[in-house]
């Protein structure tokens, strides 16, 4: 196993001082801050947006998944200062960019669609959003039928070129099938692993949006 250079088993107690010393971080405040999602009573729900692990929001549709989705990453990248990617499947660029400015604006999503009625108060909104998208490493990728090798692909080169905090599938069961199973639902089981072990090797958390 270690031997061939792969990753293998570990005893226990080799992880066991590192695992110490990041508690005594944390006691000491030397640890880095969690990472939130920017509502506290998620983030006590589920322990804060954690390295390594999947989130998966599901819901009905227009239940409002892709809202809080990007509302999470939108707080990681404009709030928290740190780098997002969005791999959007259903929604285009432009719909999450108005989605987004109506989100850090305040601004009803419907009032957006009535340009001509907006009044100054909400333009002077509008401009205050678009200069914090405009200051934010926020990244998109709205390419239909992109599969998981692809969405791997595009992760691991904004990681490489830029960094990454965080990352966001929308959504789950339109992500491409490898074209080697033909049961559409053991392909999602096969993506869902998928996205599990591409968490794990980002080391930061993905959030993946499902339809019930």
């Amino acid at each position: 196993l270690q031997s061939s250079g792969k990753a293998g088993y570990k005893r226990m107690s080799e992880v066991l001082p590192t695992v110490l010393d990041n508690m005594d971080d944390v006691l000491n405040d030397k640890a880095p801050p969690k990472l939130s999602t920017g509502l506290t009573d998620l983030d006590k729900l589920i322990g804060f947006l954690r390295p390594k692990s999947m989130v998966v929001i599901a819901g009905r549709p227009g239940s409002g998944k892709t809202m809080l989705g990007l509302q999470i990453v939108n707080h990681v990248a404009i709030r928290g200062k740190g780098v997002g990617l969005i791999i959007s499947l259903e929604m285009g660029e432009e719909e999450l960019t108005v989605r987004t400015i109506a989100s850090q604006g305040g601004i009803d999503l419907r009032r957006m669609e009535e340009v001509k009625c907006l009044e100054q108060e909400e333009w002077n909104r509008i401009s205050i959003a678009a200069g914090k998208i405009k200051g934010a490493e926020l990244y998109l990728n709205d390419t239909p039928g992109l599969t998981m090798p692809a969405i791997r692909s595009e992760a691991l080169k904004i990681q490489r070129e830029i960094g990454l905090d965080i990352l966001m599938v929308d959504y789950l069961g339109l992500v491409g099938a490898d074209g080697k199973t033909q049961n559409r639902g053991e392909a999602v089981g096969k993506i869902s692993i998928a996205m599990k072990n591409l968490s794990k090797e980002l080391g930061v958390p993905v959030l993946v949006l499902a339809q019930l």
